[in-house]
Order: structure tokens, then sequence, then C-alpha cells
């Protein structure tokens, strides 16, 4: 499978958050705030984690041989994936907190939100530093706070990308950006493949690019939770990162943004929820990697993953949500007319 959309969004950052991590150690001048984001979606999304009509599947009873739960856990994941390539209307939402380490913690905050249909798909993502001394010693000499957006539709062939050096945060602590066209921030910055998103792709849907194969888990725990909202399958996996297969498709983003051909994952752990009836209900996945940042310093990213999903027509309308809307009209096929 190609690479992942997902992937590319996380690259234009890595390049910014190692010479934060650097100047840490070089100075011990920079000490970035915890403040980030609302837990508030900054969406109107109001049915996250709401179980979606249809009828409860029968995915038979949960094993007890760790082979077999591997192969259980493995079956889950894919039929989360491909019910959710299938449904009319998706939205997603993540929370995400990414520690930097390079001699000390360094923070960025990540708010990120995914809307598809069978037509369209849109994701942006906001990082977010409020308190940046590196800014205020060095002024825009390193573009740290990013913002990127993506757009594609069934008449499109490719998937429309934007980035801009800016994220701002409003004083209800909803992050927005200032996405104006320019020479340097142009609304197409290049093609990038389509993820796949609708029922004539093959492939499942995907926030995060990882293989996962019956190979590729090394260990799960498979809970079956009854709830008063509908009942769910809780799936916890480590993911073996001695399998290079594993991170295939993501692998280049970190040792091209590091500048360490040997930069490698040292932990990934992918939990999901899984409503009876197929739908994913929330993903959250931690990832570690190590580098050896500019041949020079000792670097760790621990990063970890909160998404919650709905499939709610009206939080997963593209015409109405302001943020799709005006990545549509700026980037969508018809947007030259």
């Amino acid at each position: 499978m190609n690479t992942s959309d997902v992937t590319k969004a996380f690259e234009g950052v890595f390049v910014a958050i190692l010479l934060i991590a650097i100047f840490t150690t070089a100075f011990g001048i920079l000490a970035l705030g915890e403040t980030g984001p609302s837990n508030e979606p900054i969406t109107s999304f109001e049915h996250l984690e709401v179980r979606p009509e249809g009828a409860a599947q029968d995915f038979g009873a949960i094993p007890t041989d760790e082979e077999d739960l591997i192969a259980y856990a493995v079956m889950l994941f894919n039929y989360g994936g491909t019910t959710a390539k299938d449904a009319e209307a998706l939205a997603a939402h993540c929370l995400c907190s990414m520690i930097m380490n390079a001699g000390s913690d360094n923070i960025v905050d990540i708010d990120a939100t995914i809307i598809k249909t069978q037509t369209e798909y849109f994701r942006a993502d906001y990082r977010i530093e409020v308190d940046c001394p590196l800014k205020r010693v060095f002024g825009n000499a390193f573009e740290i706070i990013i913002s990127e957006r993506n757009y594609t539709c069934t008449d499109m062939d490719y998937l429309a990308y934007q980035k801009v050096p800016n994220s701002i945060v409003t004083e209800d602590g909803r992050p927005t950006a200032d996405w104006v066209d320019s020479k340097k921030n142009p609304l197409t910055e290049e093609e990038r493949e389509v993820p796949v998103y609708n029922s004539t792709q093959e492939g499942i849907f995907e926030v995060v690019p990882y293989n996962i194969t019956e190979d590729t888990v090394e260990s799960v725990i498979v809970t079956y939770v009854e709830s008063e909202e509908g009942n769910y399958y809780k799936v916890d996996m480590v993911l073996d990162t001695s399998n290079p297969y594993l991170t295939e498709r993501i692998i280049d983003s970190i040792r091209t943004g590091s500048g360490d051909k040997n930069a490698y994952y040292s932990t990934v752990t992918y939990s999901f929820e899984l409503w009876d009836n197929g739908y994913y209900k929330a993903i959250t996945f931690q990832e570690v990697w190590k580098a050896k940042a500019m041949g020079m310093v000792n670097f760790v990213t621990d990063t970890t993953y909160n998404w919650t999903f709905s499939y709610d027509p009206d939080d997963a309308n593209p015409d109405t949500y302001v943020n799709c809307k005006e990545a549509k009209d700026a980037m969508g096929p018809y947007s030259a007319e």
C-alpha cells in the first residue's frame, strides 16, 4: 500500500521540532509552556463516541489462545477500517500530546480533524505552542507553529495540501490559522496520494499508516464492554517494532526529519474501541521514536494520539463545517473557476 497522507501530515513539523530540541540543549533557554488547546473539539461535532445505528455483528467468542487472540484483534481492526471506509459520513477529532526530549522535555500539542463522506475528504492539523521563548530570542528565524490542511474529492485524482507557519489559539482555547495564499505558503504545495476514504478504493480507512498484521502484533488484550450507550470491544495491542514491516510506510518521515538514517521506533502501542456493530468508537495510539539529531543530540519523541469518531451526517457535512468549506472553496477542483 502506498504511503498514507497521515504520514505526510506530520513530516513538516519534525525539522522545526528538532531545532527546538537542539537549541534547548545548547543554550538552556527554552522552557515550553504546557498550556495547550481546549479539551473540547474545535468543531461543532455533537455525536463523538455515539453508537451509530446498525445491528450488532457476530464476531464470535473472544479466543483464549494467544495466537488466535492476535488474529481476532487484527480481524476487528480490519473490520473497523473497512466499515469506516464504507461509512456514508464520518467525522473524527484528535487531541495529541507530543513530548520531545533532547536533554529536557518540550511539549507540542496537536488538534486534528477529519471529515469524510463517500465523495469528499478533509483533514486539518493545528500544532500549538503557547509559550515559546525560542521565538522571542530568535524572532521568526524558525517556523515552529505550523498548521496543515488537506482536501480531495472524487473529482480529483490527488490530495491538495497547504501548510502555513501559524496556529492561533482563540480566547476560548480553540485553534485556528491564517490560511493566506502566498508564494511561500501556496494553496497546493504538493500533490499527495489520495487517502482511502470511500468504498470504491482498495484498502481500509486509517488514521496512521502502520501495517497491522498477525506478524506485527506482539501481544494483545481484548475485552467486551457492556454499557448503556452501547456495547463495544476494547482492544489493546503492543506492536512489534523489531519487525520493519510495521513502520514501513512511516519510517522515512522520521529519518528525513531528523537527518538520521538510523532513526527508529522503539515503542508502538495501539488501542481501539469498536462498537458491536463494527464502527470505530475511539482510537488511541502511542509511538516513541529515537534519533541522533543532526548527528549531535540524542533525540526522543513520545507522542500519544486520541481519536474519537462520529458517523452523524450533521457532524460530517463538508458544506456546514466552515474549515472544510473554506478548504474546499480554495483547494477543490472548481476553485480556479
